[in-house]
């Protein structure tokens, strides 16, 4: 009796986990665009070049989130993201940002970098609530032109502190 009360339990749970996801889906579609492996009921896909950035001697690979479309897309609906790979968000010009992480699967930190490509902040953000209407938001305390996120703990793991630069690996 116990055996099958605890087995009920779990598929309860995870039918009630498919069901949250599909809601989601449903009540916060986005605009008709979606990445590989997003929840979307639109075919059309935003695609996101990558590139190789070198930053504190490490190379990494990053999306190349540099249009609004592509922006606000990001890493939503994602369920992990390889080891030493992000997304690297390009503004035309420095100004104050503010990221949120609605519909955001993965822990992420996010690093801010200004004009000359000098990192001058790093937060750590949590995921947000499937569908959520409200997300709460991450705003740079500095002026930054690029932001590079990466998964929770990636720059205190590989030391990399306000004051790096990053390049381009091709430059």
């Amino acid at each position: 009796m116990v055996c099958s009360s605890v087995i009920y339990r779990s598929l309860r749970f995870q039918i009630i986990s498919i069901l949250i996801v599909f809601a989601g889906a449903l009540l916060c579609p986005r605009d008709g665009y979606a990445t590989k492996g997003a929840v979307s009921s639109s075919s059309v896909a935003v695609i996101f070049k990558k590139q190789k950035i070198i930053i504190a001697g490490r190379v990494v690979v990053v999306e190349i989130a540099d249009t609004d479309e592509r922006r606000a897309q990001g890493l939503m609906f994602r369920e992990s993201l390889p080891l030493d790979e992000g997304m690297l968000f390009i503004f035309e010009n420095e100004a104050q940002r503010s990221f949120w992480m609605r519909n955001t699967l993965i822990p992420l930190s996010i690093g801010f970098f200004d004009r000359k490509k000098r990192l001058t902040e790093v937060i750590d953000m949590q995921p947000g609530v499937l569908g959520e209407t409200r997300s709460k938001t991450y705003p740079s305390r500095t002026q930054a032109m690029f932001a590079l996120e990466m998964n929770l703990g990636w720059y205190q793991r590989n030391k990399i502190r306000p004051g790096v630069i990053f390049k381009f690996a091709d430059n």
